[in-house]
């Protein structure tokens, strides 16, 4: 009778975990912004992180959740940056901050504009969550122009239009090799009346 090998799988602990999938995030979104979601395999990933491919899906249900974790993840610390740097009380400075901030996270990493043109292939529900992030930053904007309606330094009748096409701007400037920031915040003046 063959002998019965009982296999033990030692269960990771929860630091283990966390770090395996930090990892994965990390090492998946350089490659997504080098090539591209769809030319990313789990087994390149599996290979770059340093573990098995099956050990993925440990972490991660399909290569589409791992996208969510990774746009999502970037879309929020995109946020905080832009809040915290806009915290000025005076709108004229916050908006500065604003444009500066987004101008200088695309000119700095040019792949973000990449990666965020990957959101097209997230699950519903992931795209739904992105959308909302995005929203939010536009609403950011949208308060700034608005205190700035309020102290008559603006003339803006619709903050959110005007926010979103200040945003247009901004990311449409910044990833043009010869876009100028000062006539960026030339045009985005022309526009709220400044």
């Amino acid at each position: 009778m063959p002998q019965q090998h009982a296999y033990y799988i030692k269960p990771l602990k929860p630091s283990e975990s966390v770090l395996g999938r930090e990892r994965i995030v990390e090492v998946a979104t350089d490659l997504i912004s080098r090539s591209g979601y769809m030319t990313m395999s789990m087994r390149a990933l599996a290979t770059e992180v340093g573990m098995l491919p099956g050990s993925l899906y440990h972490h991660f249900a399909n290569k589409q959740e791992l996208l969510g974790e990774v746009l999502i993840r970037l879309q929020t610390e995109r946020f905080c940056r832009i809040i915290e740097a806009s915290k000025f009380p005076q709108p004229d400075q916050a908006l500065d901050a604003f444009i500066e901030c987004i101008w200088s996270e695309i000119r700095d990493n040019p792949r973000l504009i990449l990666l965020r043109s990957e959101a097209r292939h997230l699950h519903e529900d992931d795209k739904e969550e992105y959308r909302e992030q995005e929203l939010a930053l536009v609403s950011v904007l949208a308060s700034i122009l608005q205190k700035g309606v309020c102290r008559g330094l603006y003339l803006v009748e619709d903050f959110y239009v005007a926010a979103r096409a200040i945003m247009a701007m901004i990311e449409t400037v910044a990833c043009q090799p010869d876009g100028s920031k000062s006539s960026l915040k030339h045009l985005a003046c022309k526009l709220i009346g400044k």
